[in-house]
């Protein structure tokens, strides 16, 4: 059964426990409130497990933090430049 089918048998049973008009209501509720969590917690383990199976390769992470590192880099020397004439212009400026 799918987490999807999970939920929709869940939105069911509770359908179902708001028409009961026994006085041990909230009682069941409760129950359906701890089977929620359960079925949250099982898609949480999935995703883990997704995870770890994930391949990794360390290489190719450390290449695009050194590319993304060059050009923040590169960035900042354009940004410096650029100040650096912006300076000059407001120099010559001032002697006119």
């Amino acid at each position: 059964m799918t987490r999807a089918e999970l939920t929709d048998a869940i939105s069911k049973l509770e359908t179902a426990i708001g028409s009961l008009n026994e006085p041990d209501k909230s009682l069941k509720r409760i129950e359906l409130s701890t089977l929620k969590i359960q079925v949250q917690g099982m898609a949480i383990d999935e995703i883990t497990i997704r995870l770890q199976r994930a391949p990794v390769d360390l290489a190719d992470i450390r290449s695009k933090i050194a590319a993304a590192n060059d050009a923040t880099n590169t960035h900042k020397e354009r940004v410096a430049m650029i100040d650096g004439i912006f300076d000059k212009l407001k120099g010559v400026l001032a002697l006119i």
